[in-house]
């Protein structure tokens, strides 16, 4: 069975002597339900051929997250600006799945959304934004945490680095002119 897993083991235990035997019960990728199967355990014991020890297994149902992406990279984004990405996370469960706190390490990145429950099976976006004050780069992570029983808290990287947006200048700053009918004129501008 694809969640109970009984070390092998042939040979000889002495009178007197034991031989452990690792029996391992694993619910990963398993509905919630109730689940078992015989370990059978061949022998030369003239009384009893075989003994037959019956295994069983629960599985609770649980909410299960997940995301699309380990990190957002905002690359190169003007100072004054802002760019968003966004993350979508998962209920891969049974169970609805609580978010209880999102937090960002880093002020650069804000979050302009908040998710509360996501139904089994459902999905909610994310969206973070980057706005950068100055050409350093900047990182940050952020952090959801939830009722997950076996990831209860999640990280995402988060990067991008600000860029000087270009600025123009025009001289003059403006241009007139008053011509007769049929008569052309040129004037140039510096930039």
């Amino acid at each position: 069975t694809e969640w109970l897993d009984v070390s092998a083991y042939s040979g000889v235990v002495s009178p007197g002597n034991s031989v452990n035997v690792q029996v391992i019960f694993n619910a990963q990728g398993i509905l919630s339900g109730e689940y078992s199967a015989d370990i059978i355990i061949t022998h030369n014991d003239p009384a009893e051929l075989e003994f037959i020890l019956p295994a069983s297994l629960t599985v609770e149902p649980v909410s299960d997250i997940s995301v699309d992406m380990d990190s957002l990279a905002f690359g190169e984004v003007f100072i004054g600006a802002s760019a968003s990405l966004e993350i979508q996370v998962f209920n891969e469960g049974e169970e609805p799945l609580t978010i209880t706190e999102i937090t960002i390490s880093n002020s650069h990145f804000l979050l302009s959304d908040t998710v509360s429950t996501i139904d089994p099976g459902g999905v909610d976006t994310l969206t973070v934004r980057f706005t950068p004050e100055d050409e350093n780069e900047e990182t940050g992570v952020l952090t959801i945490l939830s009722d997950d029983p076996i990831k209860p808290e999640l990280t995402i990287g988060l990067s991008g680095s600000g860029l000087m947006p270009p600025a123009i200048d025009v001289t003059p700053s403006e241009i007139s002119d008053s011509l007769l009918s049929g008569e052309a004129s040129v004037h140039e501008l510096i930039i």
